[in-house]
């Protein structure tokens, strides 16, 4: 397979927006449970962390991809993968979500439905205002970012 680095290198910085604006967004939380209303503004970095993570998502897949492909829907860019690919991504999404969510039992037929779900975040939560139901799961964004990112990069060595 080859990897094409650009959206694999737009994608770094958009992971690292993620991890910055998510460490300040907990943080904010942490701050407003603790009766510093300064950390209300922090705490709503929401939005933001789950946009940058999905569009760095969307890079990573489409670093594995051709360049003619415009599509921006995580599940669809997922399926256009090779099946050995989808699966190494499915496995170590599950493995992560195992290790963030210990307590709850993740297999693939909750990737399934957390992919289907969270296909379309990039668009809905950038346009988070126009959303009528505003289901997540900031967990398998960060577990789904993690296994794409490893997948890509253990393929361009």
């Amino acid at each position: 397979m080859n990897i094409n680095e650009m959206p694999l290198n737009d994608g770094a910085i958009f992971e690292r927006a993620y991890d910055v604006l998510l460490t300040q967004m907990n943080d904010g939380v942490i701050r407003a449970y603790n009766g510093d209303k300064t950390g209300i503004i922090d705490a709503s970095l929401f939005v933001a962390v789950v946009v940058n993570g999905a569009f760095a998502c969307e890079l990573y897949l489409k670093s594995m991809l051709p360049n003619n492909i415009h599509k921006h829907r995580l599940d669809e860019l997922y399926a256009e993968l090779s099946v050995n690919i989808q699966n190494e991504i499915r496995n170590m999404t599950v493995k992560n979500m195992k290790k963030i969510l210990p307590d709850k039992e993740y297999s693939s037929k909750e990737f399934d439905n957390d992919i289907t779900n969270m296909g379309n975040s990039f668009v809905e939560w950038r346009y988070f205002y126009e959303m009528k139901s505003k289901n997540t799961s900031p967990q398998f964004l960060k577990a789904f970012m993690q296994a794409i990112t490893s997948v890509a990069v253990n393929h361009t060595t």
